[in-house]
């Protein structure tokens, strides 16, 4: 696990990881060149680019830059800001289960086939979303379930790779937060399932059948769930990451957005880049994670933006150097951005001003 970010990297190194992410920004910024992400982590904003250290993490990251806060759009700031938004709800289960409390993770999904717009599928969703909540067959389920609220997440896939292409997946990813300990969930998932049916019917959604359109798992049972890396599935890998990495993740069935990202960087894929285009701009303003009403407050957990998490330093982080717009220039010219924060990891300064001297006099 990468010690920065939380990010899930088998079998590559988490440097190459790390680089990864400068080089698949880059292609974000290609397709596309009027977003904020165009910008993000290349336009300073002030007379000099910090590069800072923070020894606690083993990190580094620049001060005095632009960033979007695209947790859809940029690898870097979706890295960073996921990885905090976990931290975030990592704590909160803590606190709820020494409370006494329980949670258990509710997974919704449909029917979807090539045909489908995103953009439709999405409003769709929402509606479908409310009209199970709103309902009264949905307040008894969650009623006797003991919810006292929730956090929901929106996580996508693509299946243009399988035998039988079926297009856009979105699905719903819930955390509950309950007041019961539950053992046996098959009964409320089987309720649930009745509700989930005519709310999607309702909302003109495709029909979920019964094996995939919902599961709900007790935190214990859905650890198993969501690893879904195979056999080398790390144990690090939670409902906290579930819940916030999913669109970030490699995919093991289907394609996340962020691997038609990949598939462009390592050929020219018009139809990769196409449908990357479709997603962000269908997911452009939308929240990650929804809290419900009041369970912040429950919990007394700070309410932050996104913007606020892809700024944040990390509370130890030090000046390590100081660069000059020209020695930026240089350094965002000749693709070295990441290079430069792999070294500044080390947290040496003298390495580092010797590795700039090497790259900013050369003609």
């Amino acid at each position: 696990m990468d010690p920065e970010t939380g990010e899930i990297s088998l079998p590559q190194d988490p440097a190459a990881v790390r680089l990864e992410r400068f080089a698949l920004q880059s292609v974000a910024r290609s397709i596309l060149p009027k977003a904020r992400t165009a910008k993000c982590l290349r336009v300073p904003f002030a007379r000099s680019v910090g590069v800072f250290h923070s020894q606690a993490h083993e990190s580094a990251h620049y001060g005095g830059l632009v960033t979007c806060a695209s947790v859809w759009a940029c690898p870097i700031c979706a890295a960073r800001i996921t990885e905090r938004r976990r931290r975030e709800l990592q704590h909160a289960m803590a606190l709820w289960e020494a409370q006494g409390g329980s949670v258990a993770l509710l997974t919704l999904t449909h029917g979807h086939s090539l045909g489908d717009r995103l953009c439709d599928l999405l409003a769709a969703e929402q509606k479908a979303l409310h009209a199970f909540f709103s309902s009264r067959a949905g307040h008894r389920l969650m009623s006797a379930l003991g919810r006292v609220g929730h956090v929901r997440a929106w996580e996508i896939t693509h299946g243009r790779l399988r035998e039988r292409n079926n297009g856009w997946h979105p699905h719903f990813h819930l955390l509950l937060f309950l007041e019961i300990q539950h053992g046996d969930l098959s009964g409320a998932e089987e309720w649930g399932y009745a509700i989930w049916l005519n709310a999607c019917r309702l909302a003109g959604l495709p029909l979920p059948d019964r094996r995939h359109g919902i599961t709900i798992q007790d935190g214990a049972n859905a650890a198993a769930y969501v690893a879904k890396f195979g056999q080398e599935a790390p144990k690090s890998w939670g409902l906290d990451a579930e819940m916030t990495k999913g669109h970030t993740k490699r995919a093991r069935d289907g394609e996340t957005p962020f691997d038609f990202l990949r598939s462009c960087l390592l050929q020219d894929d018009p139809q990769a880049r196409r449908l990357f285009r479709e997603y962000a701009e269908c997911f452009k303003g939308k929240r990650q994670l929804v809290w419900s009403r009041g369970l912040r407050d429950l919990l007394g957990l700070e309410d932050l933006s996104d913007e606020d998490l892809a700024s944040r330093q990390e509370e130890d982080a030090y000046l390590l150097a100081n660069l000059t717009l020209d020695q930026w220039r240089i350094i965002r010219a000749s693709d070295r951005r990441g290079e430069v924060l792999e070294v500044a990891r080390h947290g040496d300064p003298q390495a580092l001003n010797r590795y700039l001297d090497a790259i900013t006099s050369r003609p």
